[in-house]
Order: structure tokens, then C-alpha cells, then sequence
């Protein structure tokens, strides 16, 4: 039995230690794959560092953080989710940024494999449209409890999503605790008997922000993605790291 496991680290284009901390993960070979914030203030200059490491790129779109695209508003997680559940978001409007987003990020010269959210705003309901159809896109579903403040519709709207998915998702567990004994849980947790592929979501890299992205949890992140005594144990439980291009999708 065999896992192809995809490491796909979001965040990239947020902040210059971020991006660098991803870039060490990806050349200690175990994360390969990224998902840019176009708007975010180091993107353009981070697109061409991923490429050139190899990494398959994808857009994190971003309705919580910076400045909009379209001048679509930018609140608080929070706020957005409860307007979202309430049905007070425009999701015409949203769609447009996501595409300039998008848009933005393939005229730095990258054919796009993969898209999720930050803070998950991708699950919206008609935000994604038939972009969504045409690349890998998160459904962040998995065995291990979500984050408790995400209300009770979002695990309808994921399981919506159109597109191309992974077959397991994991990473909560391992972004609250994350050492190799979480990160190798998580994996083996999620596949299935018959083997699958397998999505791990990571957040490597200490920047100034929430108190998430603050934590010393996340450099903690770095230390085990960069640990080849883990990929020797991934390894050994039948684990493939791989990419979403390797499973077969890029998009137009």
C-alpha cells in the first residue's frame, strides 16, 4: 500500500520570513507545494523563488488580510464568516476578486496546479466558479476536528466545492502540535486501507500577525518539515511526498 502525500504549505507572499521558511522546507524535500496571497506584499517576488524550487504554485485566496484587488471589502475572519452565514456577503464581488487574484498571480509567469483559502473563504458558495473546475482546489475535510470557531454550514459548503480533490485532507492536529509525532499521525490517520492520495496543510515561518502566525509553533514547523529522520519515517509507513502536478492537473 502506498500514500502519495501532497505538503502544501499556505501563506507564501505574506512576508519575507515566510517565504524563505517555505523555501527550507521545500529544499529539505518534504514540502512541495505552496499557495500564494497575490496580494500579499512579497508575492511577485516570492512566485519566481517557488518556481525556481520547484514548487508547485496555487493561489490562497484572501478576502481577511491587506488591501483588496477590486476594492471588495477586507474585515476581521470573523466578521466575514458571520456576514457569509448570514447570506450578507456578495459573492458576485468576491468571485471578481478571486479572479484578479488569480489573474495576478498567472502574469508572474505560473501555471497554477492547486487553490485554497485563507481562513478558508474559498468554501463560500459561488465565489469560486469554473476556475474552481480546472485545478486541484482544498476540500479541508478530514478525520481530525476543525477549528471550533467555523460553524456547522462549512463542512456542507467544502463538501460542494467543485473541482479536482486530494482524497484526504490533514493539518489541524499538526498545526496545533506540530512535531513528528503529530505530522506522522495526522498522515496515517487519514488515508485509508486501500491507499490515498493525502493533502497535509502547513503553516511554516514566524511573522509578525495574529497570534497564530506569531507563535513559536510555527517555527517549530520548520524544525520538522526540515527533519529528514521524518521523511525517512514517512518513508518506512509507505508515504510518497509528491505534488499536485504529479497527480495529474495544472491549469490552462
Amino acid at each position: 500500500m502506498v500514500t502519495r502525500l501532497v505538503v502544501n504549505a499556505d501563506d507564501g507572499g505574506l512576508a519575507l520570513s515566510t517565504d524563505d521558511a517555505i523555501l527550507r522546507c521545500a529544499e529539505a524535500g518534504l514540502v512541495r507545494a505552496v499557495t500564494v496571497v497575490a496580494n500579499g506584499p512579497t508575492a511577485e517576488t516570492f512566485v519566481p523563488r517557488a518556481v525556481a524550487a520547484g514548487l508547485d504554485v496555487g493561489l490562497h485566496l484572501n478576502f481577511t488580510a491587506g488591501v483588496s484587488l477590486t476594492g471588495v471589502p477586507v474585515l476581521d475572519k470573523y466578521e466575514y464568516w458571520r456576514r457569509a452565514v448570514a447570506g450578507e456577503i456578495d459573492p458576485v464581488a468576491l468571485h471578481a476578486e478571486m479572479l484578479a487574484q488569480w489573474e495576478r498571480l498567472a502574469s508572474f509567469g505560473v501555471a497554477m496546479t492547486h487553490l485554497d483559502g485563507h481562513n478558508h473563504v474559498h468554501v463560500w458558495p459561488g465565489v469560486l466558479g469554473e476556475i474552481g473546475n480546472n485545478c486541484y482546489v482544498r476540500r479541508p475535510l478530514g478525520r481530525e476536528p476543525g477549528p471550533a470557531a467555523l460553524p456547522a454550514c462549512f463542512v456542507d459548503w467544502a463538501g460542494r466545492l467543485p473541482g479536482f480533490h486530494v482524497d484526504r485532507f490533514a493539518g489541524y492536529a499538526f498545526a496545533d502540535e506540530p512535531c513528528a509525532t503529530s505530522l506522522l499521525r495526522s498522515v496515517v490517520d487519514a488515508r485509508d486501507a486501500d491507499g490515498d492520495a493525502v493533502e497535509l496543510m502547513v503553516h511554516p515561518g514566524v511573522r509578525e500577525g495574529s497570534p497564530f502566525v506569531r507563535s513559536s509553533a510555527r517555527a517549530r514547523e520548520v524544525e520538522c518539515l526540515c527533519d529528514p529522520i521524518v521523511v525517512s519515517q514517512l518513508e518506512d509507513r509507505g508515504v510518497e511526498i509528491t505534488s499536485f502536478s504529479e497527480l495529474g492537473c495544472t491549469s490552462p
